[in-house]
């Protein structure tokens, strides 16, 4: 009677967590912004996933400076305007969302026409990306 019990409701937090929408915790990715003596960079416990698959960002602004964070191709300083970025990415946490201590979380799901593409999680802010705020991610199918 009580394994039946527990059954049901171990059945019911399942469906609970599916109801919501939001991504496993298996598909958790911690994103973390940060400057340092060697420069300005990202760190994240994931940069390679598959498309089709949602995952639920955690991105932290762990240093003293406003960041932004853009999945995005890879784009030189200064070839574009901040706008034009901001539409070819895959995803945009705009620098007023990304104060310093600041926490954004957000599901993403890959699409299937951005595997084998070449992306990063980048900060397009002056001089940020060319101090090191950039890390090269991969989508595999």
């Amino acid at each position: 009677m009580m394994y039946r019990k527990l059954s049901l409701m171990v059945a019911v937090l399942g469906l609970a967590a599916a109801a919501c929408g939001g991504a496993t915790s298996a598909n958790q990715v911690r994103v973390s912004a940060t400057e340092g003596p060697d420069g300005q960079a990202f760190t994240s416990d994931v940069t390679t996933f598959k498309a089709g698959e949602t995952y639920h960002f955690v991105v932290e602004n762990a240093g003293a400076l406003q960041h932004e964070f853009m999945i995005i191709e890879p784009v030189e300083p200064g070839m574009m305007e901040m706008e034009e970025m901001d539409e070819m990415a895959m995803y945009v946490v705009e620098e007023e969302d990304l104060a310093p201590g600041a926490t954004v979380e957000f599901d993403y799901t890959f699409p299937s026409d951005a595997v084998g593409q070449p992306l990063e999680f980048a900060c397009h802010l002056p001089g940020h990306y060319e101090d090191g705020m950039h890390l090269t991610i991969n989508v595999e199918a």
